[in-house]
């Protein structure tokens, strides 16, 4: 005998229509669904097929009509109390789900059909939610249409130098006639009446520069080239950038040794500081001291323009401050226009330069000469044929030039800390 025929056998009563109280109504109902929970429990494990699942599934539409007919006769006087039943109706088992919400969903409806003729035929309508399960392989999405841009640093270096063209068939060499500067000699003077006129020397010596060849491949599919174009293209940016990197680094600190260039930090003049009694000497004041070295006594050809510098050192000069906490900014420095200037020198930032170092140019006496461009071609290496591969390669040719006469217009400052002690004593 199962618990909800022992319930009704306790009462002395064979029929749920038997049944007045309220509470006696929601107890026997509790006690149905665990019979047939229970009933379903065992099927599973012995393995039952659909057939009698749904013979199961059948007797439940049975029993949850039955008790909501019963149930409309109380359904006015106690409208909270069909609410609780309807909650206790909870299944936890699939092929009750559809019957364990009909009361809590059909409410209204039984509402209803309490003042309707019990002879009147009522449907209930079992709702499944629509979630975003419903839809199978659903690919629906806001797509970007770019993709990601790698973070690098700026070319600073080679976007401030001028470029001089190399045309087709000129052996990719440039050559240049300058003075010797070990025999130069100025040698003029004042002249007595009657007297030998001094004789100044001077000797001139041809050199050459060639051009040194930067380059960067990529081997990528045949399908890519034609299924995804715009990867392809981001691939030949992503060459180009390490190219023009690999070149703006040569460009200021190539030592010229095998393939390198010989870059214009390589032969620029290295300062010597000079003692001169500055009191709390900043880096202010030690621009201003290798300034004054690049143009005494040749002011008439150089006019510094430029400094390359660390971002550590340009933050540590303008984030200076004095002893009452007030940032120190002297007349002679400004910012405006996207341009920090010091003494009509621009401060470029360029962290291809060293920490505690800093370079000082006239600018235009350092040229880059080039193949103009850069040149992006495909091509096959080794067995790529047989692999549908292909090799997609960026590279660049050139070089850069100070002259043997202009080597004074680039000064270099290897220690900082070190110069501006110097410059206290």
């Amino acid at each position: 005998m199962n618990k909800a025929e022992q319930f009704l056998r306790e009462k002395g009563i064979k029929s749920i229509n038997e049944l007045e109280d309220a509470n006696d109504l929601v107890q026997y109902n509790a006690f149905v669904l665990q019979d047939i929970k229970a009933e379903q429990k065992d099927l599973q494990e012995k393995g039952a097929s659909k057939e009698e699942l749904a013979e199961l599934e059948a007797r439940l539409n049975s029993k949850t009509q039955e008790q909501i007919e019963t149930l409309l006769k109380s359904v006015q006087s106690n409208q909270e109390l069909v609410k609780e039943l309807s909650k206790k109706q909870t299944v936890e088992f699939e092929v009750l789900s559809p019957f364990e919400k009909s009361i809590d969903d059909n409410l209204e409806n039984i509402k209803k059909g309490a003042s309707m003729p019990h002879s009147t035929k009522r449907e209930f309508s079992v709702k499944t939610n629509f979630t975003a399960t419903s839809v199978t392989n659903n690919t629906d999405s806001l797509r970007l249409p770019n993709i990601g841009q790698l973070a690098h640093r700026a070319l600073s270096v080679w976007d401030s130098l001028p470029k001089l063209p190399v045309s087709p068939n000129q052996n990719g060499t440039v050559r240049y006639t300058d003075w010797d500067e070990a025999t130069k000699v100025r040698a003029a003077a004042m002249v007595a009446e009657g007297g030998v006129f001094p004789e100044s020397t001077a000797a001139f010596e041809e050199y050459s520069i060639s051009l040194r060849k930067v380059g960067d491949t990529i081997p990528i599919t045949e399908e890519s080239l034609y299924d995804r174009a715009r990867f392809t293209a981001e691939l030949r940016m992503f060459l180009e950038t390490n190219v023009n990197l690999i070149t703006d680094q040569q460009v200021y600190s190539g030592d010229g040794t095998g393939n390198n260039m010989t870059g214009f930090n390589t032969t620029a003049i290295a300062y010597t500081p000079v003692a001169s009694g500055i009191s709390n000497p900043s880096l202010y004041d030690l621009l201003v001291k290798v300034k004054e070295s690049m143009t005494a006594g040749k002011d008439s050809k150089y006019m510094p323009n430029v400094v390359y510098m660390n971002i550590s050192d340009i933050n540590r000069m303008k984030l200076e401050k004095d002893a009452n906490f007030n940032y120190v900014a002297p007349p002679f420095a400004s910012s405006g226009g996207g341009f920090f200037t010091v003494d009509g020198m621009i401060v470029v930032e360029s962290n291809v330069v060293t920490s505690n170092t800093f370079t000082i140019a006239d600018n235009r006496f350092i040229r880059v000469y080039e193949e103009p461009g850069m040149a992006v071609s495909t091509g096959l290496v080794g067995d790529q044929f047989k692999q549908d591969l292909i090799t997609l390669k960026a590279r660049r040719r050139a070089n850069v030039l100070v002259r043997e006469s202009d080597k004074q217009g680039v000064y270099k400052v290897t220690d900082i800390d070190a110069a501006l002690v110097t410059l206290a004593l």
